[in-house]
This record gives structure tokens, sequence and C-alpha cells, in this order.
């Protein structure tokens, strides 16, 4: 065994300063990166999530999709959209069929009373 060795020697005060700050340091980017994430506006919503990386750790850097992924993106976020209001279209109707059955069953009842 070489006689300077670490094994079973206390930490100094300096070794953990420096891992309380390395702890430090490691939250606090955890916590500047979320707050990169929480931020989309609408015209980002075009940015694929390589860019929004890229421009987190550089924010000068001019990162721009090429016009076809800008295209496909916006396609896509028209597509679901439209398929977002078709569904909501199908759910009104359908509680409007359901009115309009419980008023022609009652109808019905009333004509069978009257014969």
């Amino acid at each position: 065994m070489p006689p300077s060795s670490k094994i079973n020697r206390p930490k100094t005060d300096l070794q953990k300063n420096h891992a309380k700050r390395r702890r430090l340091k490691t939250i606090q980017k955890k916590k500047n990166k979320q707050k990169g994430q929480e931020t989309v506006g609408k015209e980002e919503s075009t940015i694929l999530n390589y860019h929004r990386r890229r421009k987190r750790t550089d924010p000068h850097a001019v990162v721009k999709p090429s016009n076809k992924k800008k295209r496909k993106l916006i396609k896509a976020i028209l597509r679901s959209d439209k398929e977002r209001n078709a569904m909501q279209v199908e759910v009104v109707n359908d509680t409007l069929s359901r009115k309009g059955k419980k008023k022609k069953s009652s109808d019905a009842g009333v004509e069978a009373m009257e014969t």
C-alpha cells in the first residue's frame, strides 16, 4: 500500500465545498433547461425539437428549419386542428340528435294515447 493513500481519510472542507458547488450547478442547469422548454409560442410550434435544443444552448444561433420541413409541419398542424374541430362537431351533433330522439319518442307516445 502506498504511503499516501486516500482510503478512510475524511474529506476536507475544500472537498466538501467543491462537491456542493457541483451539485448546485447541475440543479441550476436542469432548471434552465426546463425554462427553455416551457416557452413555445405559436410561431415556434413549427420549430423542431432539435432546433429548440440548439437555440437553448446558444441563444444567438440562427436556427431555422428548411422551407420543406416548415411546409410539412404547417400542414400537419392544420390537419390536426381540422381533426380536432371535426371531433367537436361530431360531439355537438350527437348531443343534438339525442335531444331530438327524446322529443320524437314522447310525441309517439302522445299519438298512441290519442288513438
